[in-house]
């Protein structure tokens, strides 16, 4: 499997995040709140004030312009849900 963006709207997106062992995802922000649910395998998050680990099942919400970094201990999938904000932030091309 790879990274695919599986919905977007100008509200919402959801990414499955594929990552391989040992990978690390510099920190950075997305402008609104989100969620980071562990698919498969073992991931760490980091913000400034605090580090978690995901495992399989479990799930973080981050706030909007959060900084976070992730760390997949080995491969690792997980479903990222934003929230854009402001709502209609985000609109699809003209064709």
């Amino acid at each position: 499997p790879v990274s695919v963006s599986l919905l977007r709207t100008t509200e919402l997106q959801l990414i499955r995040l594929v990552l391989p062992a040992r990978h690390r995802m510099p920190s950075h922000h997305v402008p609104g709140v989100l969620t980071l649910q562990c698919l498969g395998g073992r991931v760490d998050i980091e913000t400034p004030e605090r580090q978690c680990t995901l495992a399989e099942g479990q799930l973080v919400m981050l706030q909007g312009n959060e900084p976070h970094s992730l760390y997949a201990h080995e491969p690792a999938v997980v479903l990222l849900t934003l929230i854009h904000h402001p709502p209609g932030a985000w609109q699809p091309r003209e064709s």
